[in-house]
């Protein structure tokens, strides 16, 4: 066998071409493959530094340094000082406080002075290590040079201009060629589109699979032989709706289209973790959906009832069955650090309620301003001073239940416990037979109402909230009120003062996730029925509309 080639097997290569070396073929191919290689590598070598008097390029040498160390404060997401510098244009125009480079004097330029400052509150960028010389060098010839960049370069949008935190408007419904196609203003937005890229669209499916279709769809079940032949027997239009009304009256409507909406709330029966405990009661929030969606309830009441049902004005046992919504995450029921898993809990609603209603990610801003989106610590601080009152009713490890009911069915079911205690305290002045018939007439007026598994209020004053410091339970930092993601307002809601039960964080939270002045919750949920109906939605990022989800296909007809 060969010995293998090494270092030490090159032969330089005139002495192969002159045939002056005795030496093995495999030695050979492999001094002429290392000659090769060195010589490709010195034809990729390029030198950091710019030779003297060359002119470093925009897009090859400075933009890629600006991105990497700069954007992140300074550039549509972010402008700390009013500044970006993600184009060059925006470069010129500089800070609020001025111009930040001197085209042709780059040492004067306030961009080199913080980058080469050895004051750490001064030096930019204020975390990590500081440009290496072959970076600063780049930019300061640059500079001097007139920090040229293409006129053409398009200047990003900032996070104000994205698509889905505009308002909601009525788009105007589009002529079609052929209006005729069309039952309605869905199919002219559909058959609009297609006639823009000159497609056509797919012939009309025959009656048996439109029939099949329908019922898969609504019920989750086939049509029955009987219900096949008497839709074969007369295929029309009218048909088909009288079909369709009858399947969306059915149980099994709700039935099946709720567990859609479960998926998105994280249902399950049990809690997770190596014991998996049951949740007590938590069958009723799924019934609760399913006859939400069989009563055709309005969405913006859905969302009211889900959020803060107990702080409503006509708060009944039906819309606090609906906050189970706020517990269903899973529960450690022996943590290892209490506090820190007080937070997860919190960070469990935040991150559902964000996702489920307006499909943004504000979980990932836990510990840190969100990396891609516009949602800082505080927008995610805010949200999670809207949840803080709540506390987890339990004993030990064992979860509790909570009876539900209008405001005067809570306050005589209170009377009532409040009496049976003080006939159990005055025990000793009654015989067992007077003080269980008290007791059992007490139980016979007032009787028990059902239980759920919710969360509740114990004071109307809210607790102390902060932005917490990476993220530690332990490094309270800022203080901060009750807040919604200032992307998404202009404005604050106004959040209501508390009553005698509780804070209403929640309700004006609830009011401003269902209300006009929020862009995303309406257009969240219409995606979510069409992905549901079609396969994938306008939008194919379902949890997701902020920066890095998907533009949607039809933004007019979303809106519409």
């Amino acid at each position: 066998m060969a010995a293998t080639a090494s270092t030490a097997d090159v032969i330089p290569v005139e002495q192969l071409a002159a045939g002056s070396c005795r030496c093995s073929t495999a030695q050979r191919i492999a001094s002429l493959f290392s000659s090769a290689f060195l010589v490709v590598v010195a034809a990729l070598w390029v030198p950091t530094v710019p030779a003297a008097n060359a002119v470093p390029d925009y897009e090859h040498d400075i933009k890629p340094i600006l991105e990497d160390r700069c954007y992140p404060c300074h550039s549509r997401i972010k402008q700390k000082a009013g500044l970006r510098l993600d184009a060059g244009r925006l470069i010129h125009a500089g800070a609020r406080d001025g111009p930040v480079i001197l085209p042709g004097r780059g040492d004067e330029s306030v961009l080199l002075r913080r980058l080469l400052s050895t004051d750490e509150e001064e030096r930019m960028p204020p975390e990590g290590k500081p440009l290496a010389a072959e970076e600063v060098a780049l930019l300061r010839a640059w500079i001097d040079a007139g920090a040229k960049s293409p006129a053409d370069e398009p200047i990003p949008k900032t996070p104000a201009e994205h698509w889905s935190f505009q308002p909601v408007t009525r788009p105007v419904v589009p002529a079609i060629r052929q209006p005729e196609r069309a039952r309605n203003p869905i199919d002219q937005f559909v058959l609009a589109r297609l006639e823009q890229r000159g497609w056509t669209s797919a012939p009309t499916a025959g009656p048996s699979a439109l029939l099949r279709r329908v019922h898969l769809d609504l019920v989750g079940l086939p049509p029955t032989p009987a219900e096949q032949e008497r839709f074969l027997r007369e295929p029309t239009a009218a048909a088909l709706d009288g079909i369709i009304d009858e399947l969306l009256s059915r149980p099994a409507y709700g039935e099946r289209w709720a567990r859609h909406w479960l998926d998105v709330v994280r249902y399950a029966d049990s809690n997770g973790y190596e014991r998996d405990a049951e949740k007590p009661f938590v069958w009723r929030y799924r019934d609760y959906v399913i006859r939400s969606l069989n009563s055709d309830k309005p969405f913006n009441r859905f969302v009211l009832e889900q959020i803060a049902g107990d702080e409503l004005p006509d708060a009944s046992a039906e819309t606090m069955i609906a906050t189970t919504f706020l517990r269903l995450g899973h529960w450690d029921d022996e943590p290892a650090d209490p506090p820190t898993d007080r937070f997860d809990q919190l960070d469990d609603i935040v991150g559902t309620t964000s996702l489920a209603f307006l499909g943004l990610t504000l979980g990932c801003a836990r510990c840190h301003d969100h990396k891609f989106e516009p949602l800082s610590t505080r927008d995610y601080y805010g949200m999670v001073a809207v949840f803080q009152p709540l506390e987890r009713p339990r004993d030990g490890r064992t979860e509790l239940a909570l009876p539900v009911g209008t405001r005067a069915e809570l306050a005589a079911l209170e009377e009532r416990d409040r009496q049976i205690a003080a006939l159990l305290k005055h025990e000793p002045a009654l015989s067992p037979e007077d003080l269980g018939a008290r007791t059992n007439a007490l139980l016979a007026a007032t009787p028990d109402l059902p239980r759920a598994y919710l969360w509740r209020e114990p004071s109307p004053k809210p607790p102390d909230a902060f932005v917490l410091l990476r993220g530690s339970a332990a490094r309270p930092g800022e203080p901060v009120a009750p807040a919604v993601p200032e992307v998404l307002a202009k404005q604050q809601p106004e959040f209501p003062a508390p009553d005698h039960r509780t804070t209403r964080h929640r309700l004006g939270l609830a009011e401003w996730l269902a209300g006009p002045k929020n862009p995303l919750t309406a257009r969240v949920i219409v995606n979510r029925v069409w992905q549901q109906h079609f396969g994938h939605g306008f939008v194919r990022t379902p949890n997701d509309f902020g920066l890095m989800g998907e533009a949607p296909s039809h933004p007019e007809l979303l809106d519409w």
